[in-house]
């Protein structure tokens, strides 16, 4: 369910933050996927509806503290970064969940299932900066991880793909396809910095991590305020990594000035 939010936070520049800013405005909302609170409560109530949740911290980086949930015929499957733990029950799905959380603030997101052709995890990387206060899409990179994992980042074994590979070779889009969907990769980011810039108004740079479902429905994940570009120096895509850097850099000098 696109755009559902409950329960928004208290603390300024979390995840819950981002998603309720950006469900509330019409231009972003139908990216949002549905995204509540932690509460065992909103886990049983999100676990019957959606075949699988991600549990992110409010505050985190580089994928530390993610946990993946799915919900199978026989079971429930609990993922973190390196371990699997299969659950009889709801019970032993909330005993076990506790003991990995370690009390900290956890949003519960709608598991967005973005798979290659291959069945491997895969994301969106989109860079953008504020130019005279007009957001300008500096450029995206596709990040695939191996199969299993739970997370793309390449900290944690996730490989930096050019987004013509990605299109191409791991989704198997012919190039009208590529040109639409890449097309509207665009617009989404352009429309997500511009909503999310008139609450965050300091940054001159924002890195957005998306999906892409088997629809070829796009869906928001979580806005970086603070981007690095090491997984664009680290795509064989050297042109869209220039073009990167030369941008961000442009951002960031305008910001001193």
């Amino acid at each position: 369910m696109k755009g559902k939010i409950i329960n928004p936070p208290r603390k300024w520049g979390g995840k819950m933050l981002q998603s309720n800013v950006l469900a509330n405005h019409d231009t972003t909302r139908h990216y949002v996927p549905e995204t509540r609170c932690y509460s065992w409560k909103n886990v049983k109530e999100m676990i019957e509806q959606y075949a699988s949740l991600y549990l992110k911290p409010q505050i985190g980086w580089q994928g530390r503290g993610i946990l993946r949930i799915d919900r199978t015929p026989s079971n429930y499957i609990l993922r973190t970064l390196d371990q699997t733990f299969h659950c009889c029950d709801l019970p032993e799905l909330k005993k076990t969940l506790r003991l990995q959380m370690n009390d900290q603030s956890y949003i519960i997101q709608q598991g967005i299932e973005s798979l290659t052709k291959d069945g491997r995890p895969f994301d969106l990387r989109i860079h953008t900066v504020r130019l005279k206060q007009r957001w300008i899409f500096a450029g995206i990179v596709g990040k695939i991880a191996p199969q299993e994992y739970i997370v793309t980042n390449r900290h944690r074994g996730g490989k930096a793909t050019p987004m013509g590979a990605l299109l191409n070779t791991h989704l198997g889009y012919d190039s009208k396809e590529r040109e639409e969907v890449f097309n509207r990769i665009r617009d989404f980011a352009i429309a997500t910095s511009t909503v999310m810039g008139r609450t965050y108004t300091r940054p001159r740079t924002f890195g957005i991590d998306a999906g892409i479902d088997a629809k070829r429905n796009i869906w928001f994940y979580e806005v970086n305020s603070i981007p690095g570009i090491g997984v664009f120096r680290t795509s064989s895509d050297k042109k869209m990594y220039r073009r990167v850097l030369r941008l961000h850099h442009r951002a960031k000098n305008m910001k001193a000035k």
